[in-house]
């Protein structure tokens, strides 16, 4: 059919919608038609096809249906690394996902892997302190401490702390305040990590002096940058008009 591949691409948008309307029937129907339209348009190589495939075990995954998730994320991971290598975009996203699948399933062994080459595509594409690659470091410190290598686990939370804190001093000035509060909630810290570690008596007195000046500077620097950006809003061209609001 001409207009397939438009279609099949509807198709996946609309079961993401569902899914996360919790219409999980009704999604899965909506995948099962895209990836069937993908395959007899482009064959089974094709990157669209893994696109689909990704999708599904993206919302598998978020199902807690771990190991229907993993063999779809395996099979697109594959499309990609064949169609790109392991440095695209796609493939990291993939390598990302199914890494969490892998460590959900107790398979540390092959998350950790795929947590790296997640980490190098994307500090490479976007900047070593951008906030998924302080993702991938967290996740990878996590599994350390999963295996009982408490020392690698403490010094990749700091390592994800202090990436994931450079990233949010640079979000913060480009965000309004209610949108920078909420960032700074939901960003990917190795604070509670390193904390947890320390509290089982890790750590020399170094570190734990480390730690606690990441706990105060993560606390401060959120208030530091709305202080900054409301003194420029009162003191510049339009602080005039605001004085006699």
């Amino acid at each position: 059919a001409p207009h397939a591949p438009e279609l099949a691409t509807a198709l996946g948008d609309l079961a993401v919608l569902r899914d996360q309307a919790g219409e999980f029937v009704e999604s899965d129907s909506l995948f099962a038609e895209a990836l069937r339209l993908r395959l007899a348009s482009l064959g089974p190589a094709h990157p669209d096809v893994g696109w689909i495939e990704m999708m599904m075990g993206e919302a598998q995954a978020q199902r807690g249906q771990n190991e229907y998730a993993d063999s779809l994320l395996a099979a697109a991971d594959s499309i990609f690394i064949r169609a790109f290598g392991v440095g695209h975009m796609s493939t990291a996203r993939c390598d990302a996902v199914l890494g969490q699948v892998r460590a959900a399933r107790g398979d540390t062994a092959s998350a950790k892997p795929l947590f790296t080459r997640s980490g190098e595509a994307w500090a490479k594409e976007l900047g070593p302190d951008h906030p998924r690659v302080a993702r991938a470091r967290l996740e990878m410190a996590t599994l350390d401490w999963i295996e009982g290598n408490g020392r690698a686990a403490l010094a990749g939370a700091l390592a994800a702390e202090s990436q994931s804190h450079r990233a949010l001093r640079t979000i913060l000035r480009g965000l309004p305040e209610r949108q920078a509060l909420s960032y700074a909630g939901m960003r990917a810290s190795g604070l509670p990590l390193a904390m947890t570690l320390i509290a089982e008596g890790g750590g020399s007195l170094a570190v734990r002096r480390e730690l606690a000046d990441c706990v105060v500077h993560a606390r401060a620097d959120v208030f530091d940058e709305l202080a900054t950006l409301h003194r420029a809003v009162m003191t510049g061209p339009t602080s005039d008009a605001l004085a006699t609001l």
